[in-house]
């Protein structure tokens, strides 16, 4: 069963810049080029296991195809190692909400089951809640610099740490609480 996922909602917070990852560093990420009616797009994804890319629900609403590049940390250029998928296959969860992004992720399926190496490996999913506290690494092509936009994000995979904290929210309906990450 897949549990409803509450977005953290301050859009003064985003991951900017981050170090350089190496080859082989993060075998599980995924560049996803999102093809809509009359537009394109930009993803990051994870690979979870031969035959599933997780991703964003926002970035599979409403697309029409897909091409997902595996095994390489350049977005653009030449490599030996990348391998490329094109598909049109995905499950969007069935109670995401564009407005609020609430339940804001999908998984992707590939055409074909792809073979593990050393560029090309599955992420490892937690077994368990993740404590405040923690230190985990985000990795992706985002923004190079704050305030930047579409023509600004990173041709090379780039990483930052981040600090795991526990956000409680009082509301009319009671509260939750959610886990989500600071920059260290």
């Amino acid at each position: 069963p897949v549990r409803n996922v509450v977005p953290f909602r301050n859009s003064a917070v985003r991951i900017i810049n981050g170090d350089e990852a190496t080859k082989g560093q993060f075998p599980w990420q995924a560049a996803i080029f999102v093809s809509f009616p009359g537009e394109s797009n930009v993803c990051g994804g994870a690979v979870i296991n031969e035959e599933w890319i997780l991703t964003a629900g926002h970035c599979v609403y409403g697309a029409s195809s897909f091409r997902i590049d595996l095994g390489s940390t350049l977005l653009i250029g030449d490599d030996p190692d990348r391998m490329p998928f094109t598909t049109d296959q995905y499950i969007l969860h069935e109670e995401y909400n564009p407005s609020t992004l609430a339940n804001d992720v999908a998984v992707i399926r590939l055409p074909k089951l792809v073979t593990f190496n050393d560029y090309i490996k599955p992420i490892a999913l937690a077994s368990r809640e993740l404590e405040a506290g923690i230190t985990v690494t985000a990795s992706g092509w985002g923004l190079t610099s704050d305030g930047g936009d579409a023509s600004d994000i990173g041709t090379d995979v780039k990483a930052v740490t981040l600090q795991a904290f526990r956000e409680l929210r009082i509301t009319e309906t009671g509260f939750e609480i959610k886990l989500a990450f600071k920059n260290e």
